[in-house]
């Protein structure tokens, strides 16, 4: 059965016509390096924290157990000043004497049972809130990274790797951090302080009320300094994460810079980024510094004051030694317990920059519409449509790549160009000659016209190739990107079996649809698995072996000691280029698709596997519908059709030797490749 392949464009459908010639505009695209493309709805540690849902009877008991280990910690005081009461009495009898002791050896084995229960509870609360980290990172991460595996590759255009990966391992571990273990201990901290406020009401109220004075003026200048922190520690996160992209670059790269002795360049790109971060965290690790010691100098002064004062309602006899001992002994565990929480606050304020950042990208919406159900099949399957596409690549929405438009007051229903109706350049070459067939619901009608566009391109395929050549601002994979729909056209629709792409199932196209691509992409696993990465791990070893035969590749995988069990190293650098472009064709093939894209997929190949590679390509063929891209001239010679692409339209189309003999921009392309316009075809 013949299948179809078509470009045409159409004033039909739910696309309405451009008016005045006006082109529609794709839609820019920020990079996120500057952390301003997305703002997130919700940065606050709440959102955190329902990532942790799963765990929260984990943390429930994690809080309880941090609750009575805080309890005890500040009972230690209590107790001390116990002892000093008992032991700054007058005792000069013996049996005085005994009684102390014996006061003093309960008291002190009421602060070992504390410290046991203490120490089991810290125990517990550490590896509680330490297990729910790993879990709450372990869930972020793999939120994070499914959905970025789900934007649009357009995204991936104008986005640097290094920033992702930067998101997706520095800023999710420091998320972890502040979300877990630094609560655990602000937690700690902050019921030392209420629980030793209390004790030191208990004490005193007078000395509380006097240590407390400095507390709103503290509350102020910590809340101002964390908005401060925080936009610093983005900004110094963005910068790491640029430095970190470059790094990344560079070393996929070490052969081109290699190559060309750039390596001292490549420092010095990053060192620069190096710099900038150093920068950065110095003027953070300087602010930070004059926040503490200010702190610390304040809380110092507190005590001093509260010593003072309470020394003279002690020598005046209103309190006691032991009583002036547990508040002072509170009072320093307070203070200790503040400044800690200081130092965890300027964490969370780091932590709350991260979380800016990984919320960017988990509020970002993928600009693409989402795949429908359908999955067409039938009489039609795999045939592939380009009804009226226009379209211009998202990373650069002023450059039209793309223009299969209508000529003015030109209104088509649906027009076939049978095989034989080809276009015919006119004298001057400014005009294409059309003669097509009109169908209606009852007839064929023979229909003429001249145009400067070519409006509609048929190819019966089966065991009939279409080979596009490209000038102007095409790139020749522009058509193959959007038959895998890589990207969505500006204007117009792409149909596979009748139904628009956006239609049906993301699975279903994918699995209808392989391509082969000019630099194929192999994973850092076995030959093996690489050949089998489309059936996630479904295909037998030998519909592996015997892929590998048809794509040539079986010979030179069994030389190898692990034969299809070995590693291709990461990008599969291990491997020669042809090697790796077969193992690629192999991929291919074991799909079994109705559309099979190749982009000069022959083109990394000696002349002997080309031959024998196209010899089991041209059997895979029959049946398909195949777009084939290539320059080589061997590979043109053979196709049945051949459709030139000049400035996004369809410029010349026929067989090799009718191409020639229009002595057009095909046979400009053949005279170059010979090197020579003299020479004679």
């Amino acid at each position: 059965m013949g299948k179809n392949m078509r470009i045409k464009t159409s004033s039909s459908g739910s696309t309405q016509p451009l008016l005045n010639s006006q082109e529609p505009s794709a839609p820019a695209l920020s990079d996120l390096e500057h952390g301003d493309a997305v703002q997130p709805a919700n940065v606050g540690f709440f959102r955190v924290f329902k990532l942790a849902k799963p765990d929260a009877g984990r943390l429930v008991i994690a809080t309880i157990a941090l609750l009575i280990a805080s309890t005890t910690g500040i009972l230690i005081p209590k107790y001390g000043g116990k002892i000093i009461d008992i032991v700054s009495r007058d005792i000069r009898e013996p049996e005085q004497q005994a009684e102390a002791l014996a006061a003093v050896r309960n008291t002190i084995l009421d602060i070992v049972l504390i410290v046991v229960i203490g120490s089991i509870c810290t125990a517990l609360r550490a590896w509680l809130f330490n297990s729910a980290s790993e879990k709450v990172v372990a869930r972020l991460r793999k939120n994070l990274f499914s959905h970025l595996i789900n934007q649009e590759i357009a995204f991936y255009d104008v986005t640097r790797t290094g920033e992702l990966l930067s998101r997706l391992s520095e800023d999710t571990q420091i998320i972890k951090n502040a979300a877990t273990t630094n609560l655990s201990e602000a937690l700690r901290n902050l019921t030392t302080t209420i629980i030793g406020i209390g004790f030191m009401f208990s004490t005193s109220w007078k000395l509380t009320l006097l240590a407390l004075v400095i507390v709103p003026a503290l509350s102020v200048a910590v809340r101002k300094f964390g908005r401060f922190l925080r936009e610093l520690s983005h900004k110094t996160q963005a910068a790491a994460a640029v430095a970190a992209s470059i790094a990344e670059e560079s070393f996929g790269a070490i052969r081109t810079v290699r190559s060309f002795a750039q390596e001292d360049y490549e420092i010095s790109r990053y060192s620069e980024k190096v710099d900038e971060t150093l920068k950065l965290g110095l003027t953070q690790a300087k602010v930070v510094g004059l926040f503490s010691g200010g702190l610390n100098a304040a809380s110092t002064l507190s005590v001093i004051t509260v010593v003072i004062f309470g020394a003279n309602l002690t020598i005046k006899g209103t309190m006691t030694t032991g009583d002036l001992t547990s508040f002072i002994l509170y009072s320093l565990t307070v203070g200790s317990s503040v400044s800690a929480l200081s130092g965890l606050y300027t964490t969370a304020m780091k932590a709350a920059g991260a979380s800016r950042r990984v919320f960017q990208l988990l509020d970002r919406t993928s600009t693409m519409p989402k795949s429908g159900d359908k999955h067409p099949a039938g009489e039609q399957d795999g045939d592939v449509e380009l009804d009226d596409v226009w379209f211009a690549y998202p990373s650069r929405p002023d450059q039209m790549v793309l223009k299969l438009k209508t000529p003015d007051n030109i209104h088509l229903q649906r027009v076939f160009l049978k095989p034989k109706c080809l276009c015919n350049s006119n004298e001057t070459g400014n005009y294409f000659k059309i003669e097509a067939w009109l169908k209606s619901s009852t007839r064929w009608t023979k229909w003429r016209w001249k145009s400067k566009t070519l409006f509609y391109f048929v190819m019966q395929t089966g065991s009939t190739s279409l080979f596009l050549l490209y000038f102007g601002h095409l790139k020749e994979t522009t058509i193959a990107n959007l038959i895998e729909r890589f990207y969505d056209p500006l204007k117009g629709k792409i149909l596979l079996n009748g139904i628009s792409l956006v239609e049906i199932s993301h699975q279903h196209l994918h699995r209808q649809v392989s391509i082969v691509s000019q630099e194929p992409i192999l994973f850092n696993c076995s030959i093996e698995e690489n050949i089998a990465y489309g059936l996630n791990g479904n295909a037998s070893s030998t519909d592996i072996e015997i892929a590998a035969k048809m794509a040539n590749a079986h010979e030179f995988v069994s030389k190898f000691p692990e034969q299809y069990k070995t590693h291709v190293g990461e990008r599969g650098v291990r491997l020669s280029g042809g090697q790796k472009q077969r193992i690629a064709i192999a991929r291919a093939l074991l799909m079994n698709p109705r559309v099979l894209l190749l982009d000069e997929a022959t083109s990394a190949l000696d002349a002997e596997s080309e031959y024998l590679v196209q010899d089991a390509m041209d059997s895979l063929m029959k049946g398909r519908t195949v777009l084939v891209i290539a320059h080589r001239l061997s590979t043109v010679k053979s196709a049945d059709t051949v459709a030139v692409i000049s400035d996004g339209l369809i410029a010349e189309s026929g067989t090799h030797d009718e191409l020639l003999s229009k002595d057009g921009i095909y046979t400009s392309l053949v005279k170059r490749q010979l090197q020579g316009p003299k020479v004679e075809i």
